[in-house]
């Protein structure tokens, strides 16, 4: 008899409790962990404007969508509205669900959502040196469309300028 843990994790795709939602105030503590596992730079979550797309953080056109698999959050993607154009802030997976596909899922949720909006493009920075997130991209359709030199610190590196238009 084995207790929960036993049970192989849920994988995105899977119709096994995988659930796409906005952030709540809530989830800030859960967003944080993933954030700071990651590395990547926290903002700060507010009460949600349209709980049917996504919530707001801090800066105003700013918002936070999670990925939810057996009612634990394990994917965060951040993002800003700059009205016909989006900017891809974070995408972070908790690091005891990498490689499950939880990334691109939230990735493929989102783009949905740009394109529902109305959305004509969604550009983002990554470090040059993140292959893991350059083929997550390339494999959603996104193109490298600049280089900007030490974008990056601690360490220093170039941040490569992806984009995907979604409109023809």
């Amino acid at each position: 008899m084995g207790d929960s843990s036993d049970k192989p994790a849920p994988r995105a795709g899977s119709e096994d409790g995988v659930v796409f939602r906005a952030a709540h105030p809530s989830d800030e503590s859960a967003i944080r962990e993933i954030l700071l596992e990651s590395k990547l730079p926290l903002h700060a979550i507010r009460q949600p404007v349209n709980p049917d797309l996504h919530s707001p953080h801090l800066r105003s056109g700013a918002y936070t969508r999670l990925c939810e698999a057996a009612g634990e959050i394990v994917a965060v993607l951040q993002w800003h509205d700059l009205g016909g154009e989006a900017e891809i802030l974070n995408l972070a997976v908790s690091a005891k669900h990498r490689r499950g596909g939880f990334g691109r899922a939230l990735l493929a949720n989102f783009l949905q959502i740009a394109r529902q909006r109305r959305v004509d493009k969604v550009f983002l920075e990554v470090r040059e040196s993140n292959s893991p997130a350059l083929a997550l991209y390339d494999s959603q359709g996104f193109e490298r469309s600049g280089r900007r030199l030490s974008y990056y610190h601690d360490p220093e590196e170039a941040a490569l300028l992806l984009e995907i238009k979604l409109t023809a």
